[in-house]
């Protein structure tokens, strides 16, 4: 699942909008939520050689959205 798909329309000559194709298949959701979760993350100070463990908390957290979705 993708979190911002894009979609490519025209105008027909008659004024009617139709969809063409999708141009651009947007960010993965997984990845969306993992970019929220360290957003959040670094609202707190670290070192920079914390950054790989933040970045893999993320993802944790993000794992953690994507499974509560299913249910």
């Amino acid at each position: 699942m993708k979190a911002f798909p894009t979609d490519q329309f025209f105008v027909t000559p008659h004024g009617t909008l139709n969809q063409v194709k999708s141009i651009q298949e947007g960010m993965d959701l997984r990845d969306y939520f993992a970019t929220e979760a360290m957003a959040y993350w670094l609202h707190y100070p670290i070192e920079l050689n914390d950054m790989n463990r933040v970045a893999k908390k993320a993802y944790e957290m993000a794992d953690a959205m994507m499974k509560a979705r299913e249910q």
